[in-house]
């Protein structure tokens, strides 16, 4: 009896009888639903028979009432039918919608939980690369100041180099005797070479700059100390007067050298080592010197006097037109032919001076000076014999010895500026 209770409790519970819809058919509410196609569907079998009177139906009253009756009857039972089949699918499908409604509230709750760890997941990732930007942040910044102490260092062992260089060449010439012809065999191939003549202006340029400053601060020292300037030794080898005057030596004979190079440049119109040499000269401070002799060396104002003059004469004696225009249109000519000089010059200077407006301007003042005054002068004075026509009868009669004399002297002098 035990065994056979033990074996009633263990079998599992009968299944239920699946349900046999008749009056309705399920699928009928899956693709849209309507009250009056489900309601002719239930009446369809009553619907067949046709209700009326005995003399369209045949037969007796009774009869008919009977049949209609039942008609009625049979359609009330399948409307009770379908109503018994539609609570058993609503049942089912209530159950069905519960069942659903459960898993969407266990998946909602699953995705909310899901986008919660997300959201935790990206507030963490924000706060790393917040992180991580500063730490980069501070990288960088750190980088920037090695870079710049880098640079830093960098300049200060180039400018040290330089300084240990400079003081190297400062020593050679304290130690060089006074004669010029040191320099080829002492200094070293930078500042002899002629493709180096730059560079060698620039580093005696530093030179001077170096030896003047080391001057100053020893004079500065002495009178700092009270020492007496008055008991200093007299230049000798290794002292920076003696180095101070050997730089300015050598200044002069690379000068020298860079003209003599211009002069040749300048007589076969070799643009390119004129514009080196004025580049060399420029670099220590002595352009001057070579632009004025590019200046004066200009055809423009080696004219000869006689032929810069030809075509002029003294001030018109009268007022006309004609007169003053033929006077003054020797002095036109003149102006557009120093015109065109200026402007052929133009292109040129610009090619070979680093600052050709210095150039022009001189250019300029010496024209104006040379050529422009001298023929204004020349114009604006009276000639000869108008002066003399001035002169009166009278006036000639009673001047003394001496004022002829000083009449003579004048005459004399406006020939000659003639």
């Amino acid at each position: 009896a035990t065994g056979t209770s033990n074996q009633s409790a263990k079998a599992p519970p009968p299944a239920e009888k699946e349900f046999r819809f008749t009056a309705i058919n399920p699928d009928v509410f899956k693709d849209g639903f309507s009250e009056a196609t489900l309601l002719a569907h239930l009446a369809r079998d009553v619907l067949k028979t046709r209700f009326g009177t005995t003399k369209n139906l045949g037969g007796t009253a009774p009869s008919v009432a009977k049949a209609s009756l039942e008609r009625v009857q049979k359609l009330v039972g399948t409307l009770e039918r379908a109503e018994e089949e539609l609570l058993v699918l609503q049942k089912d499908i209530g159950k069905k919608v519960s069942q659903l409604q459960q898993t969407v509230n266990h998946q909602e709750l699953k995705y909310k939980d899901e986008i919660g760890a997300i959201e935790d997941t990206t507030d963490q990732v924000r706060e790393a690369w917040r992180d991580l930007e500063t730490r980069m942040s501070t990288v960088s910044q750190i980088s920037t100041r090695i870079g710049d102490r880098l640079q830093t260092a960098d300049n200060l062992r180039s400018r040290a180099a330089q300084l240990v260089e400079l003081i190297t060449y400062l020593r050679i010439f304290s130690t060089m005797d006074e004669a010029s012809s040191e320099f080829r065999a002492k200094l070293p191939p930078v500042f002899t070479e002629e493709g180096s003549l730059t560079q060698a202006a620039v580093l005696v340029r530093k030179l001077l700059a170096l030896d003047v400053e080391a001057m100053s601060a020893k004079q500065r020292r002495r009178l700092t100390l009270g020492e007496d300037t008055k008991d200093e030794p007299a230049r000798s080898k290794g002292t920076l007067e003696y180095t101070h005057a050997r730089l300015e030596q050598y200044c002069s004979w690379l000068e020298a050298r860079v003209i003599a190079r211009f002069d040749n440049a300048l007589s076969q119109r070799d643009i390119r080592t004129m514009a080196e040499s004025a580049r060399v000269m420029r670099e220590f401070g002595r352009e001057k010197t070579i632009t004025q002799r590019y200046v004066f060396s200009l055809p423009v104002l080696l004219v000869e006097q006689q032929k810069a003059l030809a075509g002029l004469r003294g001030r018109p004696t009268t007022c006309s037109t004609a007169e003053v225009q033929a006077a003054v249109k020797p002095l036109k000519e003149l102006y557009g032919d120093l015109l065109a000089a200026v402007q052929e010059e133009v292109h040129q200077v610009s090619q070979v001076f680093p600052e050709p407006s210095q150039v022009l301007e001189l250019l300029v003042q010496r024209i104006m000076a040379e050529r422009v005054q001298l023929a204004l002068d020349v114009l604006c004075k009276p000639d000869k014999d108008e002066r003399w026509q001035e002169a009166t009868p009278s006036a000639v009669s009673i001047q003394d010895p001496g004022s002829r004399e000083a009449s003579e002297e004048e005459d004399s002098d406006l020939e000659d500026g003639e």
